[in-house]
């Protein structure tokens, strides 16, 4: 019972020198701005840049190599289940919890195409396919 008891007390002063000394990250200001935890993050099929979602529909798009803002992306009113680059890199899809899907002209800023929406869960994820 010992033996039992100093290892629990072990275990206890490990993970309490752990949490002690463990450094808090916020992810969501690594990959975007404002207040939200990121949920989706995708890099373009060149990995020159890459979006990320956050918990309040926000989609940030970025320059990998200099990480600056190239698009804000604020049209979904609820969290970010997905995002997909076309293959070219002119276009972003992405989903959310409230059933939307839309696609992003990156170009014009504007969405080029919806479907869904206040159907929970209907889109969860899009993708485009290799072959455009």
């Amino acid at each position: 019972m010992k033996k039992i008891c100093n290892f629990f007390f072990l275990l206890l002063a490990i993970c309490s020198v752990n949490k002690a000394t463990a450094q808090a990250f916020d992810d969501y200001k690594a990959f975007s701005s404002g207040s939200g935890n990121i949920t989706a993050v995708k890099y373009n099929s060149t990995g020159t840049a890459f979006a990320s979602g956050n918990a309040t529909g926000m989609i940030i798009v970025r320059d990998a190599t200099s990480n600056d803002i190239t698009h804000t992306l604020r049209v979904h009113t609820s969290e970010i289940t997905s995002l997909d680059f076309h293959p070219s890199g002119d276009y972003l899809v992405s989903t959310c919890t409230k059933g939307e899907l839309k696609v992003w002209d990156l170009a014009s800023k504007k969405v080029i195409f919806e479907a869904g929406g206040n159907i929970q869960g209907f889109y969860t994820f899009a993708y485009f396919t290799a072959d455009n």
